[in-house]
Order: C-alpha cells, then sequence, then structure tokens
C-alpha cells in the first residue's frame, strides 16, 4: 500500500498483511504476517510482524513509520509509543485465525500456516444438530438458497437470514450442515452456489416417483380357445 492509501484508513483499527518477499531494500517490510495501524493523529504507521509461539502469537519485529516524506515534530518518544495497543496486535492476529478456520477460508488458512508456521489454525466446527431439525428441514433449506441464486440474489444468506429472521451465520451453518447430509453439493470455497442432490430431491418429492414396471402373476394360466359362437354338434 502506498502511504495515501493509509490515509483513508480509521485510526486505531488494525489490518493484516501478508508478505511474500523481504521488501526491505526498498524500504519496506520483510517476509510474513503483519498486523498494521494507523496510530491516533494520523502521523504514525505501527507494523508489527507476527510470529508463533505454542499456542499463540507474539510480535517478533516492530516499525513506527510516519506517513508523511518527513518525521512528525519530535520524532519517535513515549507519548507516541504509549499510543501503539501492543496486545491488540496479538488478539487481532488469532482472531482472524480462528475466523478463517471456523467460516472455511482455505486460502486465508494456507496464509497463516505458511507465514506463521507453527501456528494451528482451529478447525471449521460442525454446527450441532439442533433436536426436531430433520433432513427435510435442511432439503428446504438448500432449495430456497438455490432458488435465491437462481431469482439473482446476489446475497442469498443474508437474504434468508432476513426472511426467516436469523443470523447470517445461522444460515451459513445449516447449509453446510446440508453439504453434509449429502443434500447440498458442495461449491467453490468463498463463492455461492450449489445444487440439489437427488437425496433432496427424493427428501422433497421433486421430480416425482418411478412406478414399477407390472409383472404377470406367476402361473397364470393361458385363457383356452372357445368354439365358435352358433356352432352345433
Amino acid at each position: 500500500m502506498d502511504r495515501r492509501d493509509y490515509l483513508r484508513l480509521e485510526p486505531g483499527k488494525p489490518m493484516l498483511a501478508f508478505r511474500d518477499a523481504d521488501e526491505t531494500e526498498s524500504g519496506g517490510l520483510s517476509k510474513g504476517a503483519w498486523v498494521q495501524m494507523v496510530l491516533p493523529g494520523k502521523q504514525w504507521i505501527a507494523s508489527g510482524r507476527m510470529e508463533a509461539q505454542g499456542d499463540s502469537v507474539v510480535i517478533a519485529e516492530f516499525r513506527l513509520t510516519p506517513l508523511t516524506d518527513d518525521a512528525p515534530e519530535g520524532g519517535v518518544g513515549q507519548n507516541v509509543v504509549r499510543r501503539v495497543p501492543f496486545g491488540l496486535f496479538r488478539s487481532f492476529a488469532l482472531s482472524v485465525a480462528a475466523y478463517a478456520g471456523k467460516h472455511g477460508f482455505p486460502f486465508l488458512v494456507d496464509r497463516f500456516e505458511r507465514q506463521l508456521p507453527g501456528l494451528k489454525v482451529p478447525p471449521r466446527p460442525r454446527p450441532r444438530r439442533a433436536a426436531g431439525r430433520d433432513d427435510v428441514y435442511y432439503a428446504k433449506m438448500a432449495d430456497d438458497y438455490i432458488k435465491a441464486i437462481k431469482n439473482g440474489s446476489r446475497t442469498p444468506v443474508a437474504d434468508l437470514a432476513t426472511a426467516r429472521g436469523e443470523t447470517s451465520e445461522t444460515i451459513r451453518d445449516r447449509l453446510h450442515e446440508a453439504r453434509v447430509r449429502g443434500i447440498l453439493s458442495k461449491g467453490e470455497p468463498g463463492r455461492m452456489g450449489g445444487a440439489l442432490l437427488p437425496r433432496g430431491h427424493d427428501l422433497l418429492g421433486i421430480g416425482g416417483k418411478r412406478k414399477p414396471p407390472r409383472r404377470k402373476k406367476a402361473g397364470a394360466k393361458k385363457r383356452k380357445k372357445g368354439r365358435k359362437h352358433g356352432s352345433t354338434r
């Protein structure tokens, strides 16, 4: 990002940046996973390179960079360092990793595993099956989801959540359950989509049932040829 881009960021709000190559020769950041934020006052950018230690992360490298070409008056001092929320750097990195694992973002999980080797990203938990919700319930949910997409909805999960009075996360978890149960096909990671699988069609009675072919009764006797009408002996 250019320094001018940082000026548009909200002060005190952290963001995550991955660096795949060492950019220190050009004045950039070294390779790794960085948490960055613009400090209140919009004069300094605080950047911390995170490193995994056990089940947590620590700041292994820290930088304060002025947002302008020239350093602000007084330069770096205690008054500037005190404004850096070091604890937020750690908690933010861990929360993003947990979110990526919980909601199934394999690309982001892969970046964490490569840039923070040793950090165990929690896998996405399987939603608990609520009592009273059978396969038909999930088949209807999947069918409504697919219909919303076919009708042109760009936010089918949010639309279903609004219609059902539930949260988007709840709808997302139930669609995941529908896939686990073999009702809804798996879509591409991070993209909406999918199709109702044959099991879902059967549960909803879509397409009707085929009638089995009629079989002849075993041991049926052949009809005997009768005499012609009006015949006499």
